[in-house]
């Protein structure tokens, strides 16, 4: 089964707090399961500080934000512990310093 756990932050490099902490160890604990045959990654914003050495998949969309759409590329990254990251990226909704 492939688990997908979509988030606004995640720790260490794009978190304020309690919620980046979880989603960093969520995927972690279902992936080390004892029973687990599961695939699991987390969709988050394409911040810049989770861009570094990010890999751009051919995967590209729109999203309405108001009256306009917003292209968005899909680029994935592995985090030191193994936890695949899909990284949902526009310069113009997420280009800037900080997560929020």
């Amino acid at each position: 089964m492939t688990v997908l756990f979509a988030a606004s932050e995640i720790a260490p490099e794009a978190c304020t707090g309690g919620l980046g902490e979880v989603i960093a160890a969520l995927p972690r604990y279902v992936s080390a399961s004892a029973r687990s045959n599961h695939d699991v990654a987390v969709a988050l914003p394409g911040y810049p500080a989770l861009m570094e050495d990010a890999t751009p998949l051919e995967v590209t969309f729109t999203i309405p934000i108001g009256d306009a759409l917003q292209p968005v590329t899909v680029f994935e990254r592995t985090q030191a512990d193994g936890t695949q990251l899909l990284l949902i990226h526009n310069d113009a909704l997420f280009g800037r310093p900080g997560i929020y």
